[in-house]
């Protein structure tokens, strides 16, 4: 059979030939995945057991169908994937509000591929429906491919436990969820799988902040554009004379395309796919209000951007949004009203000047602390912080007083990172008291690496626990024990103690650690910049587009034309300076300097006039992953190797990993990283060492198909590697 007959073949025709269905789903897997579990945490509580066997069915179905997305029929869909993933950052709170869970069942089950509009989802319940033995892997697959986001009233939660009564319409359901995201009368946007009788939510959901009513407004507008829209497709007659045959058919499909108009069919659409596959994703990004332990919280609806916090239409109401981020707008707005904001600012440049340095602007992972320092430490005039000058306002409202307390009884931290417990917290070593402190925090366990620095304010919750106050900035290890020495430099301890405490007034001490971590970075990494003699920082900008046809037309005549959607701005030597990509009713500008946005930006404004609208731009601060990113968008890309290199290559890098196993680790205190594996204290930095190897490998494109599995597996470890951020959430 030629490769083009296989293209005409429903996908999991083909995929049935290249990949047996003892491959996807080996006789032991349920087994493998339990052992896997209690391996990397025996003390854990165990599961109900319909919960444990819900979750194990859930991992291996997960499994198999990223596995599918290597097939060659799904390459289309995994580009896409790789592609959306620079943008949305998927992996839940601090980075993103869009959780991986959500990612991953969004690509699986819910964005067709193909002539008979396949997903890996639907081709595991084709693959799994000759399996006598599978059958419970072939109901939740099904399950899997047809299930879609709907909203829902929590009527009773308790723990894993929850009673959910659907918003539009039917009995309540009681429900097994994967976590104790719920509470009682939490409004969420959930996705509800069945399973051997029972209903389980296996994904975090989303809480929502906007009313009930507010919902079933939208979703009343929601259809009555689309029957508009099939209304007008219906109404459009055939053209040219038919055949017998071919009028029949033509009645067929005007009546498949009216019971699909029906409401019920309309709104289950959408929530499953949206407008497009990217529908969803925005309207999180747009909506993120805050979070809850990790569950995040949405405001607005889709079709309402100026109630959406991040959308360049917003219209903050404040009663809207959760108290944290109440909180922190009110004391912008009081910094920046009572003078704590300008002294702040003033202070940082004559440290700048101080230091040797050019005062020049803060990136995003600075700005961070410079605003909490702003709020939080900088004076006024009448000599308060903004936090001291609105605490009479605070105090009316129980939520925000109760936050304003704890950040009262915390203080200003350097902490570097010790030990990570993924989805607890984090173990640090606290520079300014000298003191060993646990963080409680979920989320960021997933995202920073042994050995960084923390800047930032720390809580001292009512019971004693720590968390961060929510304006940190990161300092990357290599970085990091420079930076503490700096600690020591500009914090000695105090009169008449053998140390400090992070509780104590930090003085300046923010913004000198600002400051020299810029100094340090300087001395540390080489001053890239382009072909221009800029800086080299990456950059997007982004537009909305109003003319559509315009626009096209515009980008086609003044710049080089790469592929239907997407141009360059090429100079006289055929150096790109911009790229310009049209992403459904979004324009966006990637450059690799600040100074190349703003001269990208004037020429498209000039250009396109009122055919676009400015959006949101972002920069990308940190500089060791501006390395990677220009690696791969500004030389050459890399040779590909023939399959037989590729793969020696990837087997030799592994046998040299696993040649350390016995090997003294600097990082793991000296200890093996087998010593590190076995110990129940030290095991958390094993698996901190193995992920951070992953990164390594994922830098270069030619390590891409090295597999640490096995070396998991070995130290009997459950793999809890990159690929794990989450799946659930």
């Amino acid at each position: 059979m030629t490769s083009a007959t296989l293209r005409f073949e429903p996908i999991a025709t083909q995929i049935a030939k290249q990949v047996s269905i003892t491959e996807l789903f080996p006789r032991d897997v349920l087994e493998t995945i339990r052992h896997k579990r209690r391996a990397s945490d025996p003390d854990a509580a165990p599961l109900p057991p319909e919960v444990d066997d819900f979750s194990a069915h859930y991992f291996a179905l997960i499994r198999a169908s990223a596995e599918l997305l290597g097939a060659p029929a799904f390459a289309p869909l995994a580009r896409r994937m790789e592609d959306l993933e620079q943008e949305y950052m998927p992996g839940g709170p601090p980075m993103s509000p869009v959780y991986d869970s959500f990612w991953m069942q969004h690509f699986l089950g819910e964005v067709p591929v193909g002539l008979s509009d396949e997903t890996p989802f639907s081709v595991l319940v084709r693959l799994t429906s000759g399996s006598p033995e599978r059958a419970r892997f072939h109901a939740l697959a099904r399950s899997l491919a047809e299930a879609h986001l709907d909203l829902y009233r929590v009527v009773r939660a308790v723990g894993i436990e929850a009673e959910l009564s659907p918003l539009r319409g039917g009995d309540a359901i009681s429900v097994k969820t994967t976590g104790p995201f719920l509470r009682d009368g939490d409004l969420a946007l959930a996705r509800v799988l069945s399973f051997d009788g029972r209903l389980f939510v296996a994904d975090s959901p989303y809480l929502l902040k906007a009313s009930a009513q507010d919902w079933l407004d939208y979703f009343q507008r929601v259809v009555e554009s689309q029957r508009k829209t099939a209304a007008s497709a219906r109404n459009e007659q055939p053209k040219g004379k038919l055949s017998p045959k071919q009028q029949a058919k033509w009645r067929q499909r005007q009546r498949s395309q009216e019971q699909s108009s029906e409401p019920e069919a309309l709104i289950a659409r959408h929530l499953k796919r949206g407008l497009s596959e990217r529908y969803w994703f925005d309207y999180v990004m747009d909506a993120y209000a805050g979070e809850r332990n990790g569950i995040v919280f949405a405001a607005g609806v889709p079709d309402r951007p100026e109630q959406l916090p991040h959308s360049t239409a917003y219209e903050p109401e404040q009663s809207s949004l959760p108290a944290a981020a109440r909180l922190h707008h009110a004391l912008q707005e009081l910094a920046a009203h009572e003078g704590m904001l300008a002294q702040a600012a003033g202070e940082l440049q004559q440290t700048f000047r101080e230091a040797g340095l050019e005062p020049s602007p803060l990136d995003p992972n600075e700005l961070r602390l410079f605003i909490a320092y702003s709020t939080l430490a900088a004076r006024s005039p009448k000599g308060v912080t903004a936090l001291e000058a609105g605490q009479h306002q605070w105090a009316a409202t129980p939520e925000l007083r109760e936050i304003c307390e704890s950040v009262k009884r915390g203080g200003f931290a350097v902490m570097q990172i010790d030990r990570i417990r993924l989805d607890e917290g984090l173990e640090v070593f606290e520079a300014r008291s000298g003191t060993k402190q646990f963080i409680t925090e979920r989320s960021a366990s997933r995202q920073v690496e042994l050995g960084d620095v923390l800047l930032g304010w720390l809580r001292v919750e009512a019971q004693g626990t720590l968390t961060l106050e929510g304006n940190v900035t990161v300092v990357r290890s290599v970085l990091g024990g420079p930076l503490l020495e700096v600690v020591r430099t500009f914090s000695p301890p105090g009169r008449g103690r053998k140390r400090g405490d992070f509780r104590d007034p930090p003085g300046l001490l923010p913004i000198q650690l600002l400051v020299a971590q810029r100094k340090l970075r300087e001395a540390f990494m080489p001053q890239l910049r382009n072909t221009s003699g800029d800086r080299l920082q990456f950059a997007t900008g982004r537009y909305v587009i109003l003319d559509r046809p315009r626009v096209l037309k515009a980008l086609a005549k003044s710049f080089t034309k790469v592929d239907e959607h997407t141009y360059d701005w090429l100079d006289s030597s055929d150096t790109r300076l911009a790229r310009f990509e049209v992403v459904d009713t979004k324009l966006v500008v990637n450059v690799n300097s600040l100074e190349r946005l703003d001269a990208a930006k004037a020429r498209l404004e000039a250009l396109l006039g009122a055919a676009v609208k400015p959006s949101l731009d972002s920069i990308d601060a940190d500089l060791e992953e501006a390395v990677r990113a220009g690696a791969r968008k500004e030389v050459p890309a890399p040779v590909e190797l023939p399959p037989e290199l590729a793969a020696q290559l990837c087997q030799q890098v592994t046998e040299q990993i696993r040649s350390t196993l016995d090997a003294s680790i600097p990082q793991l205190n000296g200890k093996t990283l087998r010593q590190a594996a076995r110990s129940k204290r030290s095991r958390p930095d094993a698996i901190s060492w193995l992920r951070q190897q992953e990164r390594i490998l994922r830098s270069n494109p030619q390590l891409n198909g090295v597999d640490l599995r096995p070396i998991w597996q070995e130290l009997g470890l459950e793999y809890q590697g990159l690929d794990t951020d989450p799946p659930l959430g």
